[in-house]
C-alpha cells in the first residue's frame, strides 16, 4: 500500500529539482522527515501500534509530502509555457551540464590512476553511449576485471 507514496515523494521531488526549484522540493522532503520523526513515536509508542504504528505514520508523512510537490509542479507548470521561463531553462539545462561535465572530469582525475584504469573508464563509455548497453554490465565486468588485476598485481609484487 505504501510503495507508491514512497515512491512517488523522491520522483516527484527530483522532477521538481530538475526543473530549477530545489528550496521547493527540498521543503516538501524536508516537512516529510520532521513529521516522520514526530508521529512515529506517537503511533509506536503513545498509540501502541509497534511496526504497524510506524508504517501508517510514514505513510501519512509521505503522502501529504507529495500533495504538496505535486501542487508546486502545477503551481511552476502553469509558468512552463512563458517564453522567458523557457529561455531560462534553456540556460540552467546548459549550465547543469557544464557543472555535470566538470564533475566527471574532476572524477576522473581523482579515480583514474593509470592506464589499465583509463582503459576501463573508456571501455565503459564506449559501452554505454556508443553501444547502448545497460550501465550495470560495464560496472560488473570492471569489478570483476578490477579484482584479477588486482590479484596478478599482488602475485607480482610478492616475487
Amino acid at each position: 500500500i505504501g510503495s507508491l507514496p514512497t515512491v512517488m515523494n523522491p520522483l516527484l521531488s527530483h522532477l521538481v529539482r530538475a526543473e530549477g526549484y530545489s528550496k521547493q522540493a527540498s521543503f516538501g522532503i524536508a516537512l516529510g522527515g520532521i513529521l516522520n520523526m514526530l508521529l512515529d513515536p506517537l503511533f509506536i509508542f503513545v498509540f501502541k501500534m509497534g511496526i504497524t504504528g510506524a508504517a501508517v505514520a510514514t505513510l501519512g508523512v509521505i503522502s501529504p509530502s507529495i500533495v504538496i510537490i505535486l501542487i508546486i509542479a502545477a503551481v511552476l507548470n502553469g509558468f512552463a509555457d512563458n517564453p522567458y521561463v523557457i529561455h531560462a531553462f534553456a540556460g540552467i539545462r546548459a549550465a547543469v551540464c557544464a557543472l555535470m561535465v566538470n564533475a566527471v572530469v574532476r572524477l576522473c582525475k581523482s579515480n583514474v590512476r593509470d592506464w589499465f584504469g583509463l582503459a576501463l573508464a573508456v571501455a565503459a563509455f564506449v559501452l554505454t553511449v556508443v553501444i547502448d548497453i545497460s550501465p550495470v554490465f560495464p560496472v560488473l565486468g570492471a569489478a570483476i576485471l578490477g579484482i584479477f588485476a588486482g590479484m596478478f598485481t599482488e602475485r607480482g609484487g610478492k616475487q
